[in-house]
């Protein structure tokens, strides 16, 4: 059976100010972060391109001679510094000024805070900015995406460095569902048909609840192989609890699949069924109107 750790999954960040006042983040995955990174960098590379016809059209529009060369020398030169200065100016003072959104990350519903709760500092810009050189490495921000997606509350190198972290804000919340929504559409055809009662669905715990969300959510972005091996360790843990062992060492057996060995993919059986992978999103689809509804209620409570 496969260990696991709450926290890793729940994507829950808690936060207590000097007031005592208790903060509730949900932290943004690699799928929200890429989506704002792409709208940033189109953004950017339009701009780019603009100033650099810009830049052209001048050294075209300069009369020939000695002057000239020089001149066009000059505003080489001025345009590197630009260049590096925009590049990396969009993202410190675009986070800085704006609370921490950028264009892609207002998009995307999400936004840079402190690891206390704060509004991003110029300091903590600057780190976290100057650190994504190397969260780059060695393309398409390789590093970064790595970091994020072992990190319990999906930090790059840059954050853990700076103290700052990614959360949702309330419209990213919604677009995180329908992201969801669109991928449980994709494999409900796939879906087992059992049902769970009220009273089983109540045993369901928070932290087992931060595992089915958090497995739903990261799917789209694991490979079957591992989202198995996952998904595998979930049923262990929730079958006996749920009564579904008996159905589910059925459905092994039906797959012709020993348990211990379900989750892994054989050579040669063709377009086999993830048996582990839609068990989850079974419990998951059956459980998550609960747990919505209690969120809902809790932050009801929570406002003024």
């Amino acid at each position: 059976m496969i260990g696991f750790h709450a926290e890793e999954w729940s994507r829950r960040l808690t936060v207590t100010t000097p007031e005592h006042v208790e903060l509730r983040f949900e932290t943004a995955g690699i799928g929200s972060r890429t989506g704002a990174q792409i709208i940033d960098l189109l953004l950017l590379l339009l701009i780019n391109i603009g100033f650099a016809l810009f830049g052209m059209l001048i050294v075209e529009l300069l009369p020939e001679g000695a002057a000239a060369e020089w001149t066009e020398q000059w505003m080489v030169s001025v345009m590197i510094i630009m260049f590096t200065l925009l590049n990396f100016g969009y993202f410190l003072i675009g986070e800085y000024v704006t609370g921490g959104r950028t264009v892609g990350k207002r998009v995307m519903g999400i936004r840079v805070i402190q690891d206390n709760g704060r509004p991003i500092s110029f300091l903590a810009s600057a780190i976290r900015n100057l650190l994504r050189i190397v969260d780059m490495l060695p393309a398409m921000y390789f590093v970064g995406a790595l970091f994020s997606f072992l990190h319990p509350n999906d930090k790059r190198l840059g954050d853990i460095a700076a103290g700052t972290v990614v959360v949702y804000e309330q419209g990213g919340e919604r677009r995180k569902r329908k992201r969801i929504d669109k991928m449980l559409l994709k494999w409900r055809p796939m879906l087992p048909d059992f049902t769970l009662e009220a009273w089983e669905r109540e045993r369901i715990n928070g932290d087992e609840w931060a595992l089915l969300s958090g497995f739903a959510e990261r799917l789209p972005y694991m490979t079957e192989q591992r989202a198995e091996k996952i998904a595998q360790g979930i049923i262990e843990l929730l079958a006996p609890k749920l009564g579904l062992m008996e159905p589910w060492v059925e459905a092994l057996e039906a797959a012709k699949l020993p348990p211990q060995t379900s989750s892994l993919p054989r050579r040669g059986d063709p377009k086999k069924k993830p048996i582990s992978i839609t068990w989850t999103l079974r419990i998951y689809e059956l459980a998550r109107p609960d747990w919505e509804w209690q969120a809902s209620i809790g932050s009801t409570a929570e406002s003024p």
